[in-house]
């Protein structure tokens, strides 16, 4: 099972390789690697005033503890990242060296299921289609050091979306391919409505 950790601050360019003579159906304004982000015209996000920066990631393990804690009070709530790793280590590690912190981040397969206890989540048939409902995206990039939680909160017409990245704190925009390019190995794509 992959688990969550690293950051995409300095991973190559995310190329799609083609075979053959397939044409690219990709947008030719789309991002192939993320840039910090500015806010545009035509840029479509949950929030208008969004927090273009979070604090990072306490450990390089703790993606999603950062994520729900940034989401969780951006909605009006209260809960930290350590509140976040008591739970799952209290409820999802029978082993004690398998802690979050010892064990390099949070099994990608428990993830569903703590984010749960924490919101309310629905199913969506793409991106689009669940920030037009108002829905939150944690989704995971895979990175050299395993696979790493981001939340997506917005799109523009260019085919890229706008991300909160919590290894670094910082908002960016990337292609939506450099999430959503069909293989989904490993994907782990949470739609979420709101706190509990």
């Amino acid at each position: 099972t992959g688990k969550s950790g690293g950051s995409n601050e300095n991973e190559g360019e995310n190329e799609r390789e083609e075979e053959g003579n397939q044409e690219s159906t990709a947008n030719p304004d789309s991002l192939t690697s993320p840039k910090g982000y500015f806010e545009k015209v035509g840029d479509i996000l949950l929030e208008p005033i969004f927090p273009r920066t979070m604090i990072p990631q306490s450990t390089v393990s703790r993606c999603v503890p950062a994520i729900i804690s940034f989401l969780d009070n951006l909605l009006g709530g209260k809960v930290t990242e350590q509140n976040v790793v008591d739970y799952y280590n209290a409820n999802y590690v029978s082993d004690p060296n398998y802690l979050l912190d010892q064990a390099g981040g949070m099994m990608t397969s428990k993830i569903p299921a703590v984010v749960l206890h924490y919101f309310n989540c629905t199913y969506k048939a793409d991106y689009r289609e669940a920030l037009d409902d108002c829905c939150y995206i944690l989704t995971n990039v895979n990175t050299s050091a395993g696979y790493h939680e981001v939340l997506i909160y917005g799109y523009d017409n260019n085919g890229n979306v706008i991300y909160m990245d919590p290894g670094t704190g910082m908002a960016y925009r990337v292609g939506a391919d450099y999430f959503f390019n069909g293989n989904d190995r490993g994907r782990v794509t949470i739609y979420i409505e709101g706190r509990k």
